[in-house]
């Protein structure tokens, strides 16, 4: 991470690499590190782990690494703010269907997913949003009602 850009490739390559792909505890150290590089870049790669990946340290671990952007344009702040809270927002829907209680039925996991995913991902991302805004909010709700409001919200310097 000390090797800012220099480093950050060959960090992407190990974090893709598929020697590492069942050593989860070591691509998510590696994906803090990516974010300690502050390289702009590597935006847009963090952004997708946060949003999509299916292991919750990595979502965890990359919302974390995203905090390192203070430095980065407002524009790509907002967009780091916008796309951690509609990754929020579609796993608090989630977390919060209604699960049928039919013993015959078929069950879905997506709920109870959603919210584990939560509780490992919410504290490190809130940490991100307070961070990159200066704002400091806890639930979702209250995230979401703050970017509808302050659309075009300047970074705190």
């Amino acid at each position: 991470a000390k090797l800012e850009t220099h480093g950050s490739k060959e960090l992407l390559r190990a974090c893709e690499n598929k020697r590492f792909k069942d050593d989860i505890g070591l691509r998510a150290h590696m994906l803090r590190a990516l974010g300690k590089t502050k390289d702009v870049k590597q935006i847009d790669f963090l952004i997708e782990v946060t949003s999509r990946s299916p292991h919750d340290e990595l979502r965890a671990a990359s919302g974390q690494g995203l905090s390192n952007y203070k430095h980065a344009k407002d524009k790509t702040q907002r967009k780091i703010v916008k796309e951690i809270i509609k990754a929020w927002g579609s796993l608090e829907s989630k977390a919060n269907q209604a699960v049928s209680n039919d013993p015959n039925g078929p069950q879905d996991f997506g709920p109870q997913n959603a919210r584990r995913t939560l509780r490992v991902a919410q504290g490190k991302w809130v940490a991100t949003l307070q961070t990159l805004t200066g704002v400091s909010q806890s639930n979702f709700m209250a995230w979401q009602r703050w970017q509808n409001k302050n659309k075009g919200w300047k970074p705190p310097k």
